[in-house]
């Protein structure tokens, strides 16, 4: 996992003079607790961070967060935990692992973690018996970016009411929300098979790059910048392969790594 960006209290968005150490809620997040991991799973933390799937990981000195999208996906990346020697919960409380709901906490009792609230509305977790520090996020994290601010929760009922469906690609869903008045993306990629070369005709860079400004103009409540985009790709709130063909050439020659 790469390195986690620093909150001081009292400077950037977070205005308190202490708080514990801790990490970020956003999501769905899963904390685990850095002793669990080093004392039982198999390979410690050097395995553990081959594990996490996608940029949301940031870590204090005691737990690490890694944030998902869907249940399904924080699913698969718990039974990869406990496959590998972590207890996730033992009929009455969470014991090395938790799952956070930004907006409900914790879906079990967990005493070992402590919830702390934010007056801007971020929430951060940390372990119940650390000291006053400093706060921890994904190192391209801003509080204009964060789920926080611009996420949308839907409840799973309500799915086929608010969401009409419009593809998926590799695991990643692409959906109309019909109360925002925009595209949606849930789910997680799934790697290619081997020997297969999604994209191989080049498209002219004249054209890629007009498809580009286009979906940045369709786009430009959710992506304001080229740069929204790029730190929005890279922090795995959406997919290159749920783009289109020229807007991924775009973005390719425009210096965007990893999206063809």
């Amino acid at each position: 996992m790469g390195a986690s960006a620093k909150i001081s209290p009292g400077t950037g968005p977070i205005k308190e003079e202490a708080y514990h150490m801790a990490v970020l809620i956003e999501a769905i997040s899963v904390i685990v607790r850095t002793k669990a991991i080093k004392e039982k799973m198999r390979g410690g933390i050097a395995h553990f961070d081959a594990l996490i799937p996608n940029a949301t990981g940031c870590r204090d000195d005691h737990l690490v967060r890694v944030g998902f999208m869907s249940p399904a996906d924080s699913r698969h990346f718990l039974d990869s935990l406990t496959s590998r020697g972590l207890v996730f919960f033992d009929g009455q409380q969470f014991v090395d692992v938790a799952v956070v709901d930004q907006h409900h906490g914790p879906t079990a009792p967990t005493p070992w973690l402590t919830i702390i609230h934010t007056p801007e509305g971020f929430k951060f977790a940390a372990l119940s018996s650390e000291e006053l520090g400093d706060f921890m996020v994904p190192v391209d994290w801003s509080p204009e970016m964060s789920m926080t601010r611009r996420g949308t929760f839907i409840d799973t009922a309500d799915l086929d009411t608010i969401l009409k469906p419009l593809g998926s690609d590799n695991g990643i869903h692409a959906f109309y929300d019909r109360r925002l008045n925009k595209v949606m993306y849930l789910g997680s990629p799934e790697q290619h098979e081997a020997g297969s070369s999604p994209l191989t005709e080049p498209v002219p860079s004249y054209i890629a790059r007009q498809a580009l400004l286009g979906y940045l103009r369709e786009q430009k409540t959710l992506y304001p910048s080229l740069e929204h985009l790029r730190l929005a790709i890279k922090r795995g709130e959406i997919h290159p392969k749920v783009l289109s063909k020229e807007v991924r050439w775009g973005l390719h020659y425009a210096g965007v790594p990893g999206v063809l």
